[in-house]
């Protein structure tokens, strides 16, 4: 198995009052982050270019990115709550389709469109500087790459498909101990498919890590499921990922390279992990696309 190269560096999160060092968005793309039409987001989205969002996107957090933000007719940021309320800010450009509602501040660099009925609350042309360390994740991730090439022959190591349901269950077999935290169970392959249509079950006490050198495809109507004892899902790729239509998948997703998800997907909260993540998706080098109708980290 490939050794998989530190990820992550150069992420950034917004700044701010409403923000502490210690917390990184929920989506992050170090290129641009958009989505579908009636797309969810159930937390921070982070974009180093732009955000494109499709009509009636809902964003329960702020919103960042270094140049421009577009937000279709009848999008939402930030829940109606005088205690929740959540800002967006662009580097340079933001344009809000007709009916959107903005709860908090929009701050933007040169330019500021208002569509029709769309609303706000205060506006500025200075933007919030996005000034965020990438050390915390950098070191997140790091922390799921601690089996050396040598020793990962004999450890947990997965087919690069599976074709059918699976369950994984480490009390029952899994042949060698963690080497990570605590009830932290690693699995290991080149890269990582599944059929369409398949269900595959995490069970146990447990956080599991899955470590992927190259990619991850899900297939469509892929669906994960985890026993109520599961503590967290990660997911890190040197590569790719690559999530099929009306796919549900658990978990944090670091990748190397872009994220896609399809239509009618969600990517589910996975729990509190012990190491300050409860889901998200994290792009390296590249994109995050989520598909129409498709959602991240959305109370279920």
């Amino acid at each position: 198995m490939k050794t998989k190269l530190s990820l992550l560096t150069g992420l950034v999160v917004l700044t701010g009052a409403s923000y502490s060092q210690a917390q990184v968005p929920l989506v992050f793309g170090t290129t641009y982050v958009s989505a579908g039409a009636n797309a969810e987001f159930g937390g921070d989205i982070v974009a180093n270019t732009y955000l494109v969002a499709g009509a009636s996107t809902t964003v329960t957090g702020n919103i960042q990115t270094g140049t421009a933000i577009t937000l279709g007719a009848g999008s939402t940021v930030g829940t109606f709550d005088p205690v929740n309320i959540k800002n967006i800010i662009s580097g340079t450009a933001t344009t809000l389709g007709a009916t959107v509602e903005v709860t908090g501040n929009a701050n933007h660099g040169t330019a500021f469109t208002l569509g029709a009925g769309a609303s706000r609350g205060s506006q500025s042309s200075t933007p919030t500087s996005m000034s965020y360390n990438s050390g915390l994740v950098d070191a997140e991730q790091n922390s799921y790459n601690l089996l050396t090439a040598a020793a990962e022959s004999d450890r947990n190591v997965l087919e690069t498909a599976i074709p059918s349901d699976m369950t994984l269950d480490p009390a029952k077999d899994v042949a060698t101990p963690s080497t990570l935290a605590s009830n932290t169970y690693v699995y290991n392959a080149d890269s990582l498919t599944t059929g369409a249509g398949i269900t595959l079950k995490l069970v146990g006490p447990y956080h599991f890590v899955f470590n992927i050198a190259d990619m991850l495809s899900l297939g469509a109507k892929t669906n994960m499921e985890v026993d109520g004892a599961v503590k967290s899902v990660t997911w890190n790729m040197g590569g790719y990922a690559s999530v099929g239509a009306e796919a549900e998948m658990i978990g944090t997703v670091f990748a190397g390279g872009y994220i896609s998800t399809g239509v009618d997907s969600e990517i589910k909260r996975s729990g509190t992990n012990s190491r300050g993540y409860a889901g998200g998706l994290f792009s390296a080098t590249s994109y995050v696309t989520i598909g129409a109708s498709g959602s991240v980290g959305v109370a279920q």
